[in-house]
């Protein structure tokens, strides 16, 4: 690995650098570094999530003078309740330590590996990059290896195991530093800050031939993070992913220093792995899953049958065998949702053609609309897959999406989102779509929020559904206290995403009128996503409604740069901008605001009132009364 040019500066890499990098080594070997943010969208909340939840019902819990001692006495900085999620753990469930395993077991219990563990399946059976290290409790990797392929792993799932580990071994190994949720996990701060000197010499091991690839871990165990800093070596370094805008400080930027290592920003986990699973030439899993599955069926069958052939007339067994196959029922495999990006596309669709899988099948007609832009080829691609694919509630929501945004269709998008939802009424996707059409398009607020309440209950910790949830409550239905609680819920779950902080900014400054604030989370928004333009939109108003109106036609071009074409909505309040504003120089606003108003585009979420105040206050504006007949039709509910 290249060396830093300067010892104390880290060095970041991009996405696509590192996996060029990793396919160019043919020679070397990579194991993984897996954290809790590894299993987020495998339905395990993060540690940095249970940490702030633990943390507020502590709080609840206690009386005030107790609970701010408590943090005095543990040095706890209620800001970054990840850092001290030994000590809250330890706290929250000192009255039951064994109630927090039960925690644990039951939110466990429940997740199934997402589709990046399916990659990561199939790259620790190929048998190079065969290695998972892991802070975590959960059995994701070990499923996923179940479930995808035909390798049986060595779990090292607690300390005394460790002299098992063995880099020679053919076969995956999964080494769970804290221990496995049933083998004593450790959680505390004495247990996670300790690392037994049989599972630090085994890792020694590992680090001389294997280059570690860090994925959703948070260094916030002192263990294991001391263990890394005494075993690594300079020569081989260290690849740490990180999701935001900042890649990590303290303690992981001096060991990414000190071993000569990378930051790489990725989105997530699944996206990671699919990216980097195509670059050694894996396909899409669909018929090895089948095959399997398939494998094991005949394999019960025949012992099923074999146990039927010796059945006796009148013995118990008769009695009870039809009643056995009666209850038997099958279930449709689970396919994971996919994220927009040209090459997380790019990829499922080598993917894909890879695989040479043979239509009909939804996703696959799904990611041939993601990457068309024509809107009547887009539309062409749905027909077709709808009729290969008839039943496919996944597709018919994509559809119902396309229609709304794209074609505002709207009785033809309400139709396929309930035909959607008729055969999949408890899909979270399909639930949280509908309630912003009902919200935005029918003005059916009691009816949104019926959905957006059953999408909570489906999946309360996506920070989506609580910052649209928000929204509605905010916008709509004027219950600020509550839309307050759901815009920190979703700041709390995903503090990364520009939406929510561009979103509670746009609250701030409309609703409490805290501009010093809203400033900060607008430009964390614009800091962690440049080039949306939302965000540039939102916080061009922000700029007007208080007179900068030069500053903020910086942000205005900027938006129009990265518009997408089929958000005329954005496009609308755009140009309403440069028509208050800047009429001057663009002579052409009143035109495009009129003709997008006779197309009844309208943009009800982003109060104009305080924009409106400007204009008239700087008094230079000749047509003040269309301007605020403009402002009227385009916020209109």
């Amino acid at each position: 690995m290249k060396k830093n040019h300067q010892n104390d500066t880290p060095r970041t890499i991009t996405l696509r650098q590192f996996l060029r990098h990793f396919e160019e080594q043919r020679n070397r070997r990579f194991c993984f570094i897996l954290g809790a943010g590894a299993s987020k969208s495998s339905g395990i909340p993060t540690g940095a999530e249970l940490a702030s939840q633990w943390l507020n019902e502590i709080e609840e819990d206690m009386d005030k003078d107790q609970f701010e001692a408590w943090l005095k006495e543990e040095d706890i900085d209620k800001n970054d309740s990840a850092s001290f999620y030994p000590q809250i753990f330890a706290k929250r469930f000192e009255v039951d330590h064994q109630g927090g395993y039960d925690f644990f077991e039951e939110i466990m219990e429940k997740a199934e590996p997402s589709c990046g563990y399916s990659f990561l399946a199939e790259i620790l059976a190929q048998g190079k990059h065969d290695i998972v290290i892991t802070t975590n409790f959960d059995s994701l990797t070990e499923d996923a290896l179940f479930i995808y392929t035909a390798k049986k792993p060595l779990v090292i799932g607690h300390s005394n195991l460790a002299g098992f580990i063995n880099i020679q071994l053919q076969r995956p190994q999964v080494i769970k530093v804290h221990h496995d949720l049933f083998f004593s996990p450790q959680n505390t701060e004495s247990e996670t800050g300790y690392i037994d000197e049989k599972l630090e010499r085994g890792l020694q091991d590992i680090f001389k031939s294997y280059i570690p690839i860090v994925i959703g871990y948070g260094g916030n165990d002192g263990g294991f993070m001391d263990v890394l800093e005494k075993v690594l070596s300079q020569d081989k370094g260290i690849y740490w992913c990180f999701t935001g805008a900042e890649h990590p400080r303290g303690k992981i930027e001096k060991l990414v220093v000190d071993k000569q290592g990378c930051f790489i920003p990725i989105k997530d986990f699944d996206e990671f792995m699919v990216l980097l699973g195509e670059k050694i030439g894996i396909g899409f899993l669909e018929k090895r899953i089948e095959q399997i599955a398939e494998e094991r069926v005949k394999e019960y069958r025949k012992q099923m049958q074999g146990v039927y052939n010796k059945i006796k007339d009148g013995s118990d067994l008769s009695d009870v065998w039809d009643k056995i196959f009666k209850r038997g029922n099958l279930e449709e495999p689970y396919l994971p949702p996919y994220k927009d990006g040209s090459d997380l596309l790019d990829a499922l669709d080598r993917i894909f053609k890879r695989e040479n899988l043979e239509e009909p099948n939804w996703l696959t007609y799904g990611i041939r609309a993601k990457k068309e832009t024509d809107s009547k080829k887009i539309e062409s691609i749905y027909k077709e897959g709808l009729e290969k694919c008839p039943d496919s509630h996944e597709l018919m929501n994509d559809y119902a999406v396309f229609l709304q945004n794209t074609k505002k269709d709207y009785p033809q998008a309400e139709k396929y989102y309930q035909k959607a939802l008729a055969l999949d009424p408890d899909d979270v996707d399909i639930n949280r779509n509908y309630a912003l059409f009902l919200t935005l398009i029918k003005k059916d607020y009691p009816q949104a929020e019926e959905y957006y309440q059953k999408a909570l209950a489906l999946k309360p910790n996506d920070a989506d559904i609580n910052r649209n949830y928000a929204v509605l409550l905010a916008l709509f239905k004027k219950d600020y206290p509550q839309a307050e609680k759901y815009y920190q819920k979703a700041l709390t779950l995903d503090p990364n995403d520009a939406a929510n902080n561009s979103h509670y900014a746009v609250f701030l400054t409309i609703l409490k009128k805290d501009y010093v604030l809203a400033e900060e989370y607008y430009q964390k928004a614009l800091t962690l996503d440049p080039n949306d333009a939302t965000n540039n939109s939102y916080y061009a108003l922000f700029l007007l409604q208080q007179g900068h109106f030069e500053q903020a036609k910086t942000f205005i071009d900027k938006a129009f740069q990265h518009i997408h074409p089929y958000r005329n909505d954005l496009e609308l309040i755009l140009w309403f901008y440069r028509y208050a504003c800047f009429y001057q120089n663009y002579p052409e606003s009143k035109n495009k605001v009129e003709r997008l108003l006779q197309d009844e585009v309208r943009f009800p979420r982003l109060p104009l009132e305080s924009l409106l105040k400007t204009v008239k206050k700087i008094g230079q504006h000749p047509e003040y009364d269309q301007v605020a007949e403009f402002a009227k039709q385009i916020s209109e509910v």
